[in-house]
């Protein structure tokens, strides 16, 4: 570029109120930019305390090569208040970039710095925990703050501790991470104001539970992204600590999102396991995604029903499957969907091969009805009667799609291709039931 562009190019900058940069590695639709223009667009022939982009809000960076990072610094600027940047902890030259960061951009609301590391279950090394934590502890105005599975120092984990602002944090938790410190430290409540907390545990659950102590009042929404195996005793166990914080009546979300694959022997999870949260009767979300098996009945599901009136999402999703475990029958199902009205999103395993007992002409919900569930996961439920699943569906929740079988381990089920066939039958058949409701709709013209 010679002066002329560059001169082209200072005169409308001031108008770019947000930059993406891509990587064609992870965005196929997305060219990535060639090294050349990298390192001509990190050279503008400016005075260096001069802001290249003076209106810049919004920087989104997900290419995580070196040459990138000279010029990610220039866009750096007094009016950015929200960064999301993707890093290599093993890379001194894109940590580097932090002190920067944190020095041209007081004013950041919302930062997701997103470490990566090519083994997430290693120790932080010391450079990546300095440099992560020195930028947040300059940030005083932050909202959100997403720091992947880069991990944060006591100094850090105080600071945001105090910030009456934060709302949203996510953060690495470690058993190398015991943040003493803090829990000695003479400081008033901590995370009064957080609305959500993320906890990436990297090695034990056990580590989620030390850091409990830390919050004056837990946050109303927790999610546990568990990056190791662990046993349904441990699950167990964190709920537990969860249910006896003398905060807990203030839970709305809980939600564990496995992130690991194992070749451990099979976990089941019962509603043992889940029974230390029957007592939050002010749970509206429930979501377990994780990696082991779920083992209920329909006397379980009442329990879960009971216990949470205000319950609109439920999801029991296991990627190895539950089916040769589940004992919920159509009628348990029923009988939730009656007892959490407020329902409007289901993920479950059912065996619905169990429909002798039920008599689909005479109303199998016995009037119960929800109007609001559109979307019906049912994993890698068994069936062998579609036309009756479909009208007893139908009868409970009429604007419902059903999928089954259609995704993660499933696909590798070899029982996939005897149930899968018969879920997609129930779904047509839920279609057909609609439109014929549609034409019976007074003033319904058909096409």
């Amino acid at each position: 570029m010679d002066n002329a562009d560059w001169g082209t190019f200072v005169r409308y900058a001031h108008r770019v109120k947000s930059i993406v940069i891509h990587n064609d590695s992870l965005f196929g639709n997305c060219k990535t930019i060639d090294v050349s223009i990298l390192r001509a667009l990190s050279m503008p022939p400016i005075p260096p305390a001069s802001i290249l982009f003076p209106q810049l809000r919004q920087l989104v960076c997900y290419d995580r090569r070196d040459e990138i990072y000279p010029f990610v610094r220039l866009l750096f600027g007094p009016k950015l208040t929200k960064v999301d940047v993707r890093l290599e902890a093993s890379r001194s030259a894109q940590l580097a970039v932090l002190p920067s960061l944190a020095a041209w951009c007081p004013s950041v609301k919302k930062a997701e710095l997103r470490v990566w590391r090519e083994r997430p279950l290693g120790a932080g090394g010391i450079n990546e925990v300095r440099a992560l934590s020195d930028v947040v502890c300059k940030w005083r105005h932050l909202e959100q703050l997403s720091c992947g599975v880069g991990c944060l120092d006591d100094k850090a984990i105080l600071h945001l501790g105090k910030l009456n602002s934060l709302r949203s944090l996510q953060l690495r938790i470690s058993s190398h991470l015991t943040y003493h410190s803090v829990r000695q430290a003479e400081h008033g409540p901590l995370f009064q104001f957080l609305d959500h907390i993320h906890m990436v545990a990297i090695d034990s659950l056990s580590s989620c539970t030390s850091f409990f102590p830390l919050f004056s009042s837990l946050p109303p929404n927790i999610t546990i992204s568990p990056y190791a195996p662990y046993r349904s005793e441990g699950l167990c166990d964190l709920f537990t600590d969860l249910s006896v914080h003398e905060s807990s009546g203030v839970l709305e979300d809980v939600s564990v999102e496995d992130h690991f694959q194992s070749t451990a022997p099979e976990e089941v999870f019962t509603i043992e396991t889940l029974r230390p949260l029957l007592g939050l009767h002010r749970l509206r979300i429930l979501s377990l995604e994780t990696f082991y098996s779920f083992s209920l009945d329909d006397n379980a599901l009442k329990e879960i029903g009971s216990a949470f009136p205000l319950l609109a999402e439920l999801s029991l999703t296991a990627d190895r499957g539950s089916n040769r475990h589940s004992k919920i029958s159509v009628n348990g199902l029923i009988t939730l969907l009656g007892l959490c009205p407020h329902l409007t999103s289901l993920s479950l395993t059912i065996d619905a091969t169990r429909v002798d007992d039920i008599e689909p002409e005479r109303r199998p919900g016995g009037g119960i009805s929800n109007l609001n569930i559109d979307t019906l996961r049912l994993n890698d439920s068994k069936i062998n009667h579609p036309r009756i699943v479909a009208a007893i569906l139908f009868d409970v929740l009429p604007y419902v799609d059903v999928f089954a079988w259609e995704w993660g381990a499933h696909f590798d089920e070899s029982d996939a291709e005897i149930y899968r066939p018969r879920w997609v039958e129930v779904q047509a058949l839920l279609g057909a039931f609609r439109t014929v409701q549609e034409w019976r709709q007074p003033g319904f013209l058909p096409m």
